[in-house]
């Protein structure tokens, strides 16, 4: 996966982004935005790229399915998780860990 933006002074975003990848690129993901190139940027793509997994995409819509056409924007917000490493750090910092078998690997960033 290679993500690759506009120059600089064309780079305006403004409005979320959302990256559904399976569950086993999370990491992937997560090392891509945070490359150093892409945390220069003000903002940081870190800061504007959300993760979806399509396992939970796929749950989630299957539990909305009903009232898809009353469902706000903002439901896209409270199924995804942040990309700032900081932020991931703080969840997985919070839960125990019961073996090495439940650390998580992020590239360079390993919980």
């Amino acid at each position: 996966m290679i993500f690759s933006l506009p120059k600089k002074e064309n780079y305006n975003l403004n409005i979320p982004l959302y990256l559904v990848a399976p569950d086993d690129r999370r990491h992937k993901v997560f090392e891509e935005v945070n490359r150093p190139t892409f945390t220069r940027l003000s903002p940081s793509l870190a800061e504007i790229v959300r993760f979806i997994s399509f396992t939970k995409l796929q749950m989630e819509f299957e539990k909305i399915l009903p009232f898809i056409k009353v469902i706000r924007p903002e439901f896209i917000e409270t199924i995804s998780e942040s990309c700032i490493i900081e932020e991931v750090l703080k969840i997985y910092l919070g839960q125990p860990s019961t073996s090495d078998s439940s650390r998580h690997n992020f590239g360079r960033f390993s919980l």
